[in-house]
């Protein structure tokens, strides 16, 4: 079962009750989880998004061609427009970009 990213149900727990305390704090009208299963029996759903999962290959076409054909057009559009990839291990740098007040 995939879910938010804690690694028992305690963990989960505990995330998610972060995650709605920074929202109520925040004054968001929303808050989204992404799950491929459903996690809470009568939450709400909407089936607006697609997941596309594979292996990454070597070869950078490969990878290109193995994603669906409208989505891949999305992806050559934001390449095109100067979007990129960083890698970093620091979570902090991400928290910081949702909370600068970190």
């Amino acid at each position: 079962m995939e879910a938010v990213a804690g690694a028992d149900a305690e963990a989960r727990l505990a995330l998610e009750g972060y995650a709605e305390g920074l929202a109520r704090e925040l004054g968001v009208d929303l808050l989204e989880y992404r799950n491929l299963q459903m996690q809470h029996e009568g939450w709400p759903r909407q089936d607006l998004y697609v997941t596309f999962r594979k292996a990454i290959e070597v070869d950078d076409e490969a990878n290109m061609l193995a994603i669906p054909r409208k989505q891949r057009a999305m992806v050559r559009k934001g390449m095109k427009a100067g979007l990129s990839l960083t890698l970093d291990d620091d979570v902090g740098r991400f928290l910081r970009r949702l909370r600068p007040t970190m």
